[in-house]
């Protein structure tokens, strides 16, 4: 899509490993399948469930932390 580029960040983020990038196509598939199937929330993508997984089970001063650091370097500021 073109979020990174309305937002200024694509030069930070088209740094970021092949791996954690998804194809837009793709999350839209597995996105409508899931509403089809009734999942109430769904993360598509195995390095965004393992970054929402651990949201919710790390302590949240720390998640707010490593938040703020992160956001941090790809905001344009």
């Amino acid at each position: 899509t073109e979020f990174h580029d309305v937002t200024g960040t694509r030069d930070k983020v088209s740094r970021l490993p092949t791996f954690m990038w998804l194809d837009a196509d793709a999350v839209a598939r597995s996105s409508y399948d899931a509403v089809m199937a009734g999942v109430p929330v769904f993360v598509p993508g195995r390095v965004n469930r393992t970054i929402a997984t651990a949201a919710r089970i790390l302590p949240k001063g720390l998640v707010m932390a490593a938040m703020r650091g992160t956001a941090g370097r790809y905001r344009k500021v």
